[in-house]
């Protein structure tokens, strides 16, 4: 006798804690004090070099709560790629473009990173838009390469959460 597969509590998404999200994190990543005149953009790559903010699945509630006067508690986890897009010449420059991507990465998750002979902290994550509060930032992946074409062209990666919370009062 065959079973008969049981549906999975459906998946919330928290759409405009993704608008606000997206926003905010690029604006972050883009005043990393090692960009040296390169810019992060959302969603873009040029044909042969850039660095683009990837956002993976949305903005996914991962726990909620509700209190017996109407407000709504949720955690929420937002999964976003960083690729670096160049044609590296040579090894060097592999490993530099990797270099910078899991600095970036741990600049990201609040530890101390060397820039110039400088040590620099981020010190507190930017404010959100409403009641939503960044509690972490933390790559799943170390920088990799992730495409590489048959002209040079590489596509370097770190896959990266930024997980944070959401409180709002339900209408009644």
């Amino acid at each position: 006798m065959a079973s008969i597969p049981v549906p999975s509590k459906q998946q919330k998404f928290d759409i405009d804690g993704e608008e606000t999200l997206s926003r905010t994190l690029v604006d972050l990543l883009n005043t990393f004090p090692g960009m040296n005149g390169r810019k992060v953009c959302f969603s873009t790559l040029g044909n042969d070099a850039g660095i683009g903010f990837f956002p993976l699945s949305g903005a996914v509630v991962t726990r909620e709560e509700k209190d017996i006067t109407g407000t709504v508690y949720q955690t929420c986890q937002y999964p976003f790629f960083i690729i670096y897009r160049s044609a590296p010449q040579n090894e060097s420059a592999k490993i530099r473009i990797k270099e910078f991507l899991d600095t970036i990465g741990k600049w990201v998750e609040r530890q101390t990173v060397s820039i110039d002979g400088k040590q620099i902290l981020l010190e507190h994550y930017p404010d959100l838009e409403g009641n939503r509060k960044i509690k972490s930032v933390a790559r799943t992946t170390p920088a990799y390469l992730d495409n590489a074409t048959d002209d040079g062209i590489e596509d370097w990666s770190v896959s990266v959460t930024c997980t944070y919370t959401n409180q709002f009062e339900l209408m009644r």
